[in-house]
């Protein structure tokens, strides 16, 4: 019995070799290409999520260690940067409820 994959469907959506990705090019301009490689028409959470799962995919199977580890990184990059903004919008609406509650006990 073979388990499925959690990165397949990203890869198999949008390949990492279509990434645009190269370990010489500086940290910035990898993240902007590897982001910029995703559908337009993606909302930004999904394109961070699938740049993601595919440098993951990328460091999994790539024998070069300097390739493996930028890639390791630039993905940890669009995971914590997925998860910053979830806990933003939720401190937003916890922010929003306290002030109703507070205007109506007045």
């Amino acid at each position: 019995m073979s388990k499925k994959k959690w990165y397949v469907k990203a890869v198999r959506e949008k390949p990492p070799y279509t990434l645009g990705w190269r370990k010489t090019q500086s940290t910035g301009v990898r993240r902007r290409a590897a982001l910029s490689s995703r559908p337009k028409n993606w909302t930004l959470h999904k394109r961070r999520l699938s740049t993601a799962r595919a440098l993951t995919a990328l460091a999994n199977v790539t024998t070069d260690k300097r390739t493996k580890e930028l890639a390791r990184r630039d993905a940890g990059y669009f995971y914590r940067s997925i998860r910053v903004k979830k806990k933003k919008v939720v401190r937003v609406q916890k922010k929003k409820i306290i002030k109703v509650r507070r205007r109506r006990s007045k």
